[in-house]
């Protein structure tokens, strides 16, 4: 498994680290290991979110906003039935 060497972590925010690894009975290691997940599985879904975000805008440009009376189209939908 890779290591990673972090340097120039700050105190406060290592003594953080180190109460958290103790309140959650795990090794500093492991509770650093843990937030570096939770970190990266965050950003991933904020990366999706924002592509997401960017293709419908770029298709509400392209195709242009389309207004729609919801109710209308439940009413609709509901006399074809």
């Amino acid at each position: 498994m890779p290591t990673i060497n972090v340097r120039g972590v700050p105190q406060n925010i290592y003594d953080e680290l180190r109460e958290l690894a103790m309140a959650d009975g795990q090794s500093l290691n492991a509770e650093a290991r843990e937030i570096f997940e939770e970190g990266i599985r965050q950003r991933i879904l904020r990366r999706s979110r924002a592509e997401a975000l960017r293709m419908a805008e770029a298709s509400r440009k392209k195709v242009g906003r389309i207004d729609v009376d919801t109710l209308t189209l439940l009413q609709e939908g509901r006399v074809e039935r």
